[in-house]
């Protein structure tokens, strides 16, 4: 069975795919890890404290900004050829939300930005920056997730590596070149961002995708849609930011930037959980639009395999982390090992999750991810006070580790009961899902 599910053309499908994917993907999310080597040995630990706050609230803002339109044109993008379904109205009407969403936020950061300011140890006016950047990053990887839907891993590549070297570029300009220290980085981020914003929105244009009209039905349709999804992907970007603001508040900034850098080094992990699941949710769609039993038992064993790779992985990384660090970082954020293993562990719970959250989206059922994201929101901010008073800064490491745990057992249970599958039973025949 195991080399049949290796020579099936599926299989055959997303490795192609997810070969491709896993360069760009190594390339989009490793950009904090390239510039390690030189963030490092131009900004103080501390410096590098206020940058990870600022990187993090940029994260929550995106979420926000997006409003879940993006997850809602890509799934509608499976509906396009439906009778009385307009997709670039859709588009269109996602990017409008966008547009609403940015004025508001922007207000409101403006009139907080003092109380903001001293909350998160960032400067007031540079946090004017934060809605825009994520509002601009919302809109630029919309034609990026459609080229992904649409199988097109090279335009999608070419696209992603061209933000990238920009990001890359400027960031490198501004901290090495003019001296500007964490407000370089920041500075390049947001030149990049602005930039494609401009691409994003040309090659939504090109693509015949924006029919310029607003339609409260379709605005209705996407906040249903997507409004759930911000509570799951907020619950997931908070528990990613909220570890930085504690530690800043209970231990310093000093110990945020230690940690961060080994929160980089984790990330390795989460680069090939990315690529492959870029390769192979457009295929498990289109598998589950065509269920049998014997597909049902394939895809369980292609889970368990998954599974079983990606905790080997973080295995290794924990073992060959102290020489990444020294090759990478200097030597003044060299502590960040003792973050390492539990923080690998955490990403490998979320590589789990990753594929069976899927089988909640294929089925709309988006609600009850927003439940378990307000839970495990809950739970991590109990888990990173509780820890952190009693084990210092690695508490939140370890934080992280638990709440990653529980949702990707809470995922998988509840994902179960939205759409059976033969996980404990796959050797046996299951009746085929109606």
């Amino acid at each position: 069975m195991l080399k049949s599910i290796l020579r099936s053309n599926m299989f055959k499908k997303i490795f192609q795919f997810a070969s491709i994917y896993t360069g760009t993907n190594f390339l989009s999310q490793a950009l904090p890890f390239f510039l390690l080597p030189i963030l490092t040995r131009y900004l103080s630990t501390s410096d590098y404290g206020i940058l990870a706050t600022f990187m993090a609230a940029v994260g929550i803002a995106n979420v926000v900004a997006s409003m879940g339109s993006n997850d809602a044109v890509v799934r509608g993008y499976f509906d396009k050829d439906k009778e009385s379904f307009d997709f670039p109205k859709l588009v269109f009407n996602g990017i409008s939300i966008n547009v609403a969403i940015l004025l508001f936020l922007s207000l409101l950061v403006f009139l907080l930005r003092d109380y903001l300011g001293a909350m998160l140890h960032l400067p007031p006016y540079w946090i004017l920056l934060v809605p825009f950047i994520g509002f601009c990053r919302t809109i630029y990887r919309l034609p990026a997730s459609l080229f992904l839907v649409e199988q097109k891993p090279v335009k999608y590549s070419v696209l992603t590596i061209s933000s990238i070297l920009c990001e890359l570029l400027f960031s490198i300009f501004f901290v090495v070149v003019m001296g500007l220290n964490w407000q370089g980085r920041v500075l390049g981020l947001t030149l990049d961002s602005s930039i494609f914003l401009f691409v994003g929105l040309v090659l939504l244009v090109r693509s015949n995708l924006f029919n310029f009209s607003l339609d409260f039905t379709y605005i209705k349709n996407i906040l249903s849609y997507g409004i759930p999804i911000v509570f799951h992907s907020l619950g997931f970007v908070i528990v990613g930011a909220i570890d930085r603001f504690f530690i800043n508040s209970m231990v310093g900034l000093s110990e945020t930037g230690l940690y961060s850098v080994g929160y980089s080094i984790s990330m390795i992990i989460g680069f090939f959980v990315g690529a492959f699941n870029m390769a192979w949710t457009p295929v498990f769609y289109q598998k589950l639009n065509h269920i049998n039993s014997e597909l049902k038992i394939k895809l369980v064993k292609i889970t368990y395999m998954y599974f079983i790779g990606i905790i080997f992985a973080s295995i290794a990384l924990i073992f060959i982390a102290p020489n990444l660090l020294r090759i990478f970082v200097d030597k003044k954020f060299f502590g960040s090992y003792q973050f390492i293993s539990w923080l690998a562990l955490g990403y490998a719970s979320h590589g789990m999750y990753v594929m069976v959250v899927n089988y909640i989206f294929y089925e709309k059922k988006t609600y009850i991810l927003s439940i378990i994201a307000v839970a495990t929101v809950i739970l991590n901010i109990v888990f990173n006070y509780i820890l952190i008073k009693f084990n210092g800064a690695v508490g939140a490491a370890q934080a992280t580790f638990l709440t990653f745990s529980l949702r990707f057992l809470a995922v998988w249970y509840f994902g179960n009961k939205v759409y059976p599958m033969p996980w404990f039973s796959f050797l046996k025949p299951v009746k085929v899902k109606k």
